[in-house]
């Protein structure tokens, strides 16, 4: 998780993101720890790296985790997948692990 700084209802964050995808990106932000806040942010990322800013504002919060959660799962969602349900080319799939019947350790499957 990426530290945030604080400045009364403003906060910032720096990230790291992939260096496809827009220079600049509005987003919803949650937080899954008390005390819950919702926020909005524009995601400044420089251009040819993997470095971003946050800069954003709450606007609000969730009365318990489970709404949290629920809320943040989402917003994820529907930044992440395009109108017909596919992952957005800036989203890369992590590779996926499975176990290997002869093996203690999970190997991750050859695409």
């Amino acid at each position: 998780m990426f530290k945030t700084y604080e400045l009364g209802k403003l906060y910032f964050q720096f990230l790291r993101m992939n260096k496809i995808g827009p220079i600049i990106e509005l987003a919803p932000t949650q937080e899954v720890d008390f005390p819950f806040r919702v926020g909005r942010c524009a995601i400044l990322r420089l251009p040819l790296t993997t470095r971003a800013l946050a800069i954003g504002i709450w606007t609000g919060t969730e009365p318990d985790e489970d709404s949290a959660m629920l809320r943040a799962l989402q917003a994820h969602m529907e930044h992440a997948l395009s109108d017909d349900g596919t992952l957005l080319d800036r989203f890369q799939r992590p590779n996926r692990i499975t176990a290997d019947p002869d093996s203690e350790r999970p190997q991750a499957d050859a695409e």
